[in-house]
């Protein structure tokens, strides 16, 4: 789901069934809640609002 040293990240059953611990996953937001919490986990932030808009270059 995540790279070992961060980066962008893809999230939904269209791109994974499966949670980190090899379990399928129940719905699609359950795997959201996983991803959310990974970041701090591995000492890692997510990107705000804001710098998601300056990444992508939108307004």
């Amino acid at each position: 789901m995540l790279a070992p040293n961060g980066g962008h990240a893809r999230i939904g059953f269209e791109n994974n069934l499966y949670r980190a611990d090899g379990r399928l996953a129940a719905s699609t937001s359950e795997l959201v809640v996983e991803l959310v919490k990974a970041p701090g986990e591995n000492k890692k932030s997510i990107a705000s609002n804001d710098d998601t808009r300056s990444l992508l270059a939108i307004a």
